[in-house]
């Protein structure tokens, strides 16, 4: 057994909030959870997978968590872990909380989609061919800090259940109840719609001969040369929007196999793949005139005529031994004169009239064509076919679960909320003024796998049913919480300056206010040639004219760090994105803990490939949205950290009181939310608002060689100083300089704070 190494197999461990300790679920076999643990556990039921374990952690609740906590009642002994054993990067982070390895995921969705990635069961027909996570696994997947959809589904809907819960007497609904309302009444938004709205156009048809016909096609009698369809072998209802829909692959090979069991004419064939070539359907009639254009017009009408005389004189069957070539060159002088797109009717019909035989025998041939059946699967395809200029109002393709035709992950995260939400108001109330999404809760509740894996849990529910009588829906903009739809809900009013708005905004900003830059005096402390290959940006990571800049702002931010940093310091790296500022970092300063905090799954993905190969093993990944990031650090940093980014990293610091070293940028937008009130500070809170977010739109008119570039970079110290402000009102010491050199990039301000001393 020498040279053989035995690695223990890592889990995915998952880690679920509970309101009850281990001694009373023994006893009751019963525990009081967070809907967020519910869910996450549900979803674990649908999604089974070996690699996937979960862990309870016990914690004391308040007494408002506690009247919004569901009952999970489960027979089978659950592993629970006291506060103890609870590792020390999950301690950091809001439940629910995976950690694999080094890898550390947070937030409802991201888990939820976590947990669906190591899923090993096969999926059931209602969902996408990729399976809950949908088209390139999507669903879910941008944060909930600039994705409204995802904010919905794990924020704005468990507070509307919480406030439905809470309340001592229900007057009125929650505005995001009547905002999912509108979303299911709006045309569906999904990748590749018109192929979707043919495929079901598809099943529709077959389903509709099959019943017909008693599953035989009636297309047409059967001929020689002609094969019956196939029926459909598809799962599920074959008339369903979801389910029996085929794949793209799918179709396309069943249209080259209607191609070659036609086998039509070479003109025919040759108009039928240029028009696929092209992907063009300008409308139903054009394709149909497309389909029949050049020889099949004429020849079509000839087959007509051609069937009567034929079954009339019954020509004898000996032929010359030349009729094919006499026919084929007949067809040749035909195709010869066959009329442009552009012909009119009339001449279509004159070369028709003069290509036909008549009584005196005039037009004919020597050898008479044999008449041609119809193509019946041509036939259905012009039935299945929808133009690409059709509006997507139009396709009839509708919402039959949340995301669109297909159950997605969405649903599952959105039932458990809205079944407390429908029992504490009652069914036939909430029938009566959420009609739609009564109809969404009633088709995923009756799906199979749901009932074994969601129903049979939410069925133990404690819920006490509201005693209030009138219930009423409040008002709410008729908009989409598709990201795609030009008429989303838009939270952000952008704001577009002038100069004299400008001018009138800058005039609010007194003696005093503005926070001095201070000189860069950081000298070098490392050589660039002396950093390895995946530690720098010139390793190829980054295009060449951006490499240079890149290192400038790096050793920047690095000098200050490195200025203040000791042994033992745990530094984040807020906004981590590929890396670049923390692999530094972690290579300078082995003896401290390096946490990436990125959101983003493959800038992830990307910094760790670079790690493992530095063989640097002070570093974790956190996969979650600042505000899942609840943990204590000494320093943070962050890079270019996108609008309210920086003012959050800025908070982050201020709670835990950790020193940061910021470089901002996006200050355009900036805008006002229920976490962050602009201005930030007390000494510009006379500034409006309004005039606040002008100044902060001009700030990021810092183009260089710009005229504006000056008073740009003065929008910019202003908005910058409001931040320390802020800061130096919680007692930090604040600096504001700029990166050196300042042409390392537009946005060059760099703040660095110290916390007051314990």
């Amino acid at each position: 057994m020498v040279g053989i190494t035995f690695r223990k197999k890592t889990y995915v461990t998952v880690h679920l909030e509970t309101y009850t300790f281990y001694k009373e679920y023994q006893d009751t076999h019963k525990m009081k959870v967070p809907l967020e643990t519910f869910i996450a556990f549900c979803i674990f039921k649908y999604c089974p997978s070996t690699s996937v374990v979960l862990r309870f952690v016990p914690v004391k609740p308040t007494p408002e968590q506690v009247k919004a906590a569901v009952i999970l009642a489960k027979e089978n002994l659950v592993y629970m872990i006291n506060d103890y054993e609870v590792p020390w990067p999950v301690a950091m982070c809001v439940y629910p909380v995976i950690m694999n390895d080094d890898l550390i995921v947070t937030g409802l969705c991201a888990v939820a989609r976590h947990i669906a990635i190591f899923r090993t069961c096969g999926r059931i027909p209602e969902e996408h061919e990729e399976g809950l996570l949908g088209f390139r696994h999507s669903c879910l997947q941008a944060p909930n800090e600039v994705s409204i959809w995802t904010k919905f589904c794990e924020i704005d809907m468990i507070k509307a259940m919480q406030e439905i819960t809470n309340a001592v007497e229900l007057k009125e609904l929650p505005k995001h109840l009547v905002r999912f309302e509108h979303h299911l009444r709006k045309p569906v938004r999904v990748h590749n719609i018109y192929k979707v709205a043919r495929n079901i156009k598809k099943e529709s048809v077959k389903a509709e001969q099959q019943a017909n016909a008693g599953g035989k096609s009636t297309d047409g009698p059967e001929t020689s040369g002609t094969r019956d369809p196939q029926p459909s072998t598809s799962s599920g209802p074959p008339a369903s929007n979801s389910g029996s829909l085929q794949s793209v692959e799918e179709e396309e090979s069943v249209e080259k196999l209607d191609k070659v069991e036609q086998q039509p004419s070479a003109e025919l064939t040759e108009s039928v793949v240029d028009e696929e070539q092209k992907c063009v359907l300008k409308s139903v009639d054009t394709d149909q005139s497309t389909v029949m254009s050049k020889a099949d017009v004429t020849k079509d009408e000839g087959d007509a005529n051609d069937q009567q005389q034929t079954a009339e004189q019954k020509p004898s069957t000996e032929q010359p031994a030349n009729a094919e070539q006499q026919a084929s060159s007949n067809q040749t002088e035909t195709d010869k004169q066959v009329p442009t797109e552009k012909s009119s009717n009339a001449e279509i019909q004159a070369l028709a009239d003069k290509q036909t035989p008549n009584e005196s025998g005039e037009g004919t041939s020597a050898a008479q064509r044999i008449a041609k059946p119809r193509k019946w699967k041509s036939l259905r395809k012009r039935e299945c076919l929808i133009e690409s200029t059709t509006k997507i109002e139009d396709l009839q393709v509708n919402h039959e679960y949340a995301e669109g035709p297909f159950l997605t992950l969405a649903d599952l995260v959105l039932l458990p909320t809205y079944h407390v939400i429908i029992q504490t108001i009652g069914e036939q109330r909430f029938e009566s003024l959420l009609p739609t999404t009564y109809r969404w809760y009633k088709k995923v509740m009756s799906l199979q796998k749901v009932q074994d894996t969601f129903v049979c849990y939410m069925d133990k529910f404690d819920i006490q049913q509201t005693t209030s009588e009138n219930i009423s829906l409040p008002t709410s903009e008729d908009v989409s919480l598709y990201k795609t739809d030009p008429k989303r809900h838009n939270p952000r009013k952008r704001i577009y300056t002038r100069e004299e708005d400008i001018e009138a905004a800058l005039s609010f900003i007194k003696e005093g206010m503005e926070l001095p830059i201070s000189e860069n005096n950081y000298e070098p402390a490392f050589e660039w040639k002396d950093i390895p290959e995946y530690a720098s940006p010139y390793a190829g990571f980054l295009p060449d004219t951006r490499a240079q800049r890149k290192s400038q702002q790096l050793e920047n931010l690095v000098l200050a760090v490195l200025k203040m940093a000791t042994d033992g310091d745990v530094i984040v790296d807020f906004c981590s994105g590929g890396g670049h500022l923390g692999i530094l970092l972690a290579y300078l300063l082995p003896r401290c803990t390096i946490i990436f905090l990125e959101n983003k799954v493959q800038s992830l993905f990307t910094a760790r490939e670079r790690i493992q190969k530095l063989r640097i093993n002070n570093v974790f990944y956190f996969q979650c949205n600042l505000d899942f990031f609840i943990g204590e650090f000494d320093i943070g940093v962050g890079l270019h950290a996108c609008g309210i980014a920086t003012d959050l990293i800025l908070d982050k610091c201020v709670q835990a009181k950790a020193k940061f070293v910021v470089s901002p940028c996006c200050y355009g937008s900036l805008h006002y939310t229920n976490r962050l009130i602009y201005p930030r500070s007390q000494a510009f809170a006379s500034v409006p608002i309004v005039n606040y977010l002008c100044i902060a739109h001009a700030a990021d008119q810092t183009h260089k060689e710009h005229p504006l570039a000056v008073r740009g970079a003065r929008c910019m110290a202003i908005i910058d100083s409001d931040r320390a402000r802020l800061a130096e009102e919680m007692g930090y010491k604040v600096t504001l300089m700029k990166l050196k050199p300042p042409t390392c990039t537009p946005k060059n301000d760099l703040l660095i704070g110290i916390p007051p001393e314990e």
